[in-house]
């Protein structure tokens, strides 16, 4: 991380709106459109990137921070600094959704017990849910329904975790070629009945006797 702050040229202790002010300052610095020659445009392309890379790791990594010891993330040049004790969950959402998962976790765990609000037990259920642990997401998301039972998308979410708990697919009452809903985990189809016949005949042929005659 310190090689970025130096890219910047700032130290480690700087505000989030010094960070942002050498940021700004570095990127006008080396503005393509400032150059012609192409050796030099090219060459502005890359520090230009170079720049970026920089200030969006440190900023993320600030974020984090912010988020394990329950403060606001909202950068303080675009809120005067103010923190509010508001965990930013729409971020840690966003990482799942990416499939972060892992940090996700990690800043979730991070977060002070009395934070932990119900959309807390909610994301923490979805992490586990999109690992496949299905049982410990349905306990997350029960607990997030009894601490906010009016909210339907934490008892969608607990809904659509015990449906397929329980051996489903998809959500519950998704429409399916079998009509009501669901979908059973063994079939009746034909080629199930024609197996199920082939079964029983060998089972017959072992003990002497022949279940499909003249076949």
């Amino acid at each position: 991380m310190k090689e970025y702050y130096e890219l910047l040229g700032i130290s480690e202790k700087a505000t989030d709106k010094q960070v942002k002010d050498a940021y700004i300052a570095m990127k006008n610095k080396y503005d393509p459109g400032s150059y012609e020659k192409e050796d030099l445009k090219k060459h502005a392309y890359e520090k230009t990137e170079q720049i970026t890379k920089a200030f969006d790791e440190i900023m993320n990594a600030r974020r984090i921070d912010r988020m394990k010891k329950g403060e606001s993330v909202k950068d303080s040049f675009d809120n005067n600094g103010s923190q509010n004790g508001v965990v930013d969950f729409d971020y840690i959402e966003e990482l799942i959704r990416s499939d972060d998962l892992d940090t996700a976790e990690e800043i979730l765990d991070g977060i002070a017990r009395e934070n932990r609000l119900p959309r807390w037990f909610y994301l923490k259920g979805l992490i586990f849910f999109n690992k496949g642990w299905l049982g410990e997401a349905s306990e997350f998301f029960e607990a997030a329904c009894r601490m906010d039972p009016q909210n339907t998308v934490y008892r969608q979410a607990w809904e659509r975790a015990m449906w397929q708990r329980s051996g489903q697919f998809g959500n519950p009452g998704a429409e399916s070629p079998y009509g009501n809903g669901t979908r059973p985990l063994v079939g009746c189809g034909v080629c199930d009945i024609c197996g199920g016949l082939l079964c029983a005949d060998c089972c017959c042929n072992c003990l002497g006797g022949s279940f499909m005659r003249g076949c």
